[in-house]
């Protein structure tokens, strides 16, 4: 079974603001390589979503997997899709990203 793959609007958020980030710093063409891997991986989460680590330590229900080199996607699954909550750069203080949720 195939899972639905739904975006939040803070992972979307999450996306531009990575996306302009690496545009700034490296170029459009870099910035749009990189936002093409990390949007593959969240879709690859629609066949085999459980591969993902747990992170109750942060959310209960929430998973993890890395991608693109630095970024973390972090969803949960639900009875039929995988809604992916944050995509955040790998050195950024995690925990506090999730704070405000």
């Amino acid at each position: 079974m195939a899972y639905r793959i739904v975006f939040t609007p803070r992972s979307l958020e999450d996306l531009k603001s990575n996306f302009t980030y690496v545009a700034d710093a490296a170029g459009i063409d870099v910035a749009l390589a990189q936002d093409a891997r990390i949007r593959a991986a969240c879709r690859s989460l629609a066949d085999f979503p459980r591969r993902g680590r747990g992170r109750d330590e942060i959310r209960p229900g929430l998973r993890s997997i890395p991608c693109a080199r630095a970024f973390i996607v972090f969803y949960a699954i639900d009875e039929n899709e995988v809604r992916i909550i944050r995509v955040l750069h790998a050195r950024r203080e995690i925990a506090t990203a999730f704070e405000d949720e």
